[in-house]
């Protein structure tokens, strides 16, 4: 399998002045911000079970990540390589600790109140 990374020659290199950039990283608080709150609201409103929320949002990053690693939808170019990166599986490892810590440290959160 092919790996896709994002192709550094096709850029500006002005890196968050670019307009599609900061309006990229707007949509991802504006996104962060209602997803606060529509988790509180379904967790003490609705009466919500945290892991079982945190499970669907972990699933949901899993499979619209995976859409967009095959369909990029215009946010970079695509760039073959024939290897993966060095330290690929040890920073998909940090990574995954990471989501399930903050996962974790959610449910603790919520369950503690």
């Amino acid at each position: 399998m092919e790996d896709t990374v994002l192709d550094k020659s096709s850029g500006s290199g002005t890196g968050l002045w670019n307009i599609r950039a900061a309006l990229f990283l707007i949509l991802w608080y504006v996104f962060s911000g209602c997803t606060l709150f529509l988790n509180k609201y379904i967790l003490t409103t609705l009466q919500g079970d945290p892991t079982l929320l945190g499970t669907c949002q972990m699933l949901m990053t899993l499979v619209c990540g995976l859409i967009q690693m095959h369909f990029p939808c215009g946010m970079y170019k695509l760039v073959r390589r024939h290897k993966k990166p060095p330290g690929f599986f040890k920073h998909m490892i940090l990574v995954g600790t990471m989501r399930l810590a903050n996962v974790a440290g959610f449910n603790y959160h919520f369950r503690s109140k």
